[in-house]
């Protein structure tokens, strides 16, 4: 394999059926996810044949393996996440004394469905000892549909009067939904041949690769503009003691309630693509030699070309209200994307996290409202991630051999 050896990956000889009867091979496994209440599963099934047996080909001159797989999971994941600002910040009830503080406390609840379905089919014929091909094609698909909801206590821009007091934070709540699909289609065809004294080995491979990618998110958020919310932490021995249970400090209106949220901030959406080629073809030829009739030998040489492409495109948007007519209410905003359900046991019951934002309900309000978004001040901050993200690449390798052994 000295051709593959040079472009510096090695590839294994393909498997081929190796037997007259039929090889059947069936594999399935059940699990459970008990956050997300739902099944997880995989299926495989194979097949396997040789044919065209005789006398003088017991193994038969064809074979045969098919072979298809199906994966599905639906997973879900409850954590929390705190980040911490890395410069010192003045804390009141310490007399002013600079310490490092929080930036952000969160609560994630995050869902995962993933389907992979995948096929493969290899042809061989042998024509006779010395003659050899073989054909394979494989077949992924993979899709993951991905939901992340978010309760999230901001204090970056905050005043501490304690560690467990924050002036001036921001409460959010926020929907981040990612859609992503991946085809890979691969074809190769490989071929033996050994003439008297020389031997042939070669082969041809192309792979043809994309991906979709598609991202939602949607950011409310506790009204601002009258300077903001108190944050305390709701812990007897303080937020260092165990893990903080923060809340807006004022009992008038509860953080679970859907109008305590009556400002939707922003709306952002990417949109990817990528479809990726790559060509390789190898060849190996062997001449076998007897230096002085008596000490057997042989030089090989050989070659390998490679030509890969990968092309990109990114649109990355930022877009808020445009609606001087006051045509929507926006302090319902949030009440309108709700999915009337709740996590009832998140971490545990350790803690509460609040009705979820839905897919359907998040889109269905962007779709009702569309024409009342437009780019917001930040957009050249989206055209900017979005020319970074796309290009066009490409690439071609050539390389050869030749050495000798005795």
């Amino acid at each position: 394999m000295d051709g593959d050896a040079i472009g510096g990956v090695i590839n294994l000889k393909t498997p081929v059926a190796r037997r007259p009867e039929l090889g059947v091979r069936i594999e399935s496994s059940l699990g459970y996810n008990d956050i997300s209440g739902a099944a997880n599963g995989i299926g495989k099934l194979r097949l396997d044949k040789r044919f065209f047996t005789d006398n003088r080909n017991p193994m038969g001159k064809l074979g045969l393996i098919l072979s298809g797989s199906y994966y599905s999971t639906d997973n879900a994941e409850d954590r929390i996440d705190a980040v911490w600002q890395g410069i010192p910040r003045p804390v009141a009830s310490l007399g002013n004394e600079s310490t490092i503080v929080m930036d952000n406390y969160q609560y994630r609840h995050a869902k995962n469905v993933r389907e992979r379905i995948g096929a493969t089919a290899t042809v061989d014929y042998r024509f006779n000892e010395n003659h050899e091909l073989v054909f394979n094609y494989m077949y992924n698909r993979r899709e993951d549909n991905d939901l992340r909801n978010r309760l999230r206590f901001d204090m970056n821009n905050g005043q501490f009067h304690a560690l467990d007091s924050i002036e001036n934070g921001r409460v959010r709540r926020d929907i981040n939904i990612w859609d992503e699909l991946k085809t890979n289609h691969s074809f190769g065809l490989q071929g033996y041949h050994t003439l008297d004294v020389w031997k042939v080995d070669w082969s041809v491979n192309y792979v043809l690769s994309d991906r979709l990618f598609t991202s939602d998110r949607g950011d409310f958020a506790t009204n601002t503009s009258s300077g903001g919310t108190t944050i305390v932490a709701d812990n007897p021995g303080g937020m260092y003691a165990d893990v903080p249970r923060f809340r807006p400090a004022s009992f008038e209106q509860s953080m679970y309630d859907p109008f305590f949220y009556r400002e939707f901030r922003r709306y952002e959406e990417d949109y990817e693509t990528t479809e990726a080629t790559n060509l390789v073809g190898r060849i190996d030829i062997t001449r076998f030699l007897n230096i002085f009739g008596n000490y057997p030998a042989h030089v090989k040489f050989g070659g390998k070309v490679r030509s890969q492409t990968n092309s990109k495109y990114r649109k990355n948007q930022v877009l808020g209200f445009n609606d001087p007519n006051n045509l929507i209410n926006r302090n319902e905003s949030f009440l309108r994307v709700l999915s009337q359900t709740e996590p009832i046991s998140f971490l545990q019951s350790d803690y509460r996290f609040g009705p979820l934002i839905g897919r359907s309900e998040f889109q269905g309000y962007i779709d009702d409202i569309a024409l009342l978004l437009t780019e917001t001040d930040d957009a050249w901050d989206s055209r900017r991630i979005s020319l970074n993200d796309t290009y066009d690449a490409a690439e071609d390798i050539y390389s050869g051999y030749f050495l000798g052994r005795a």
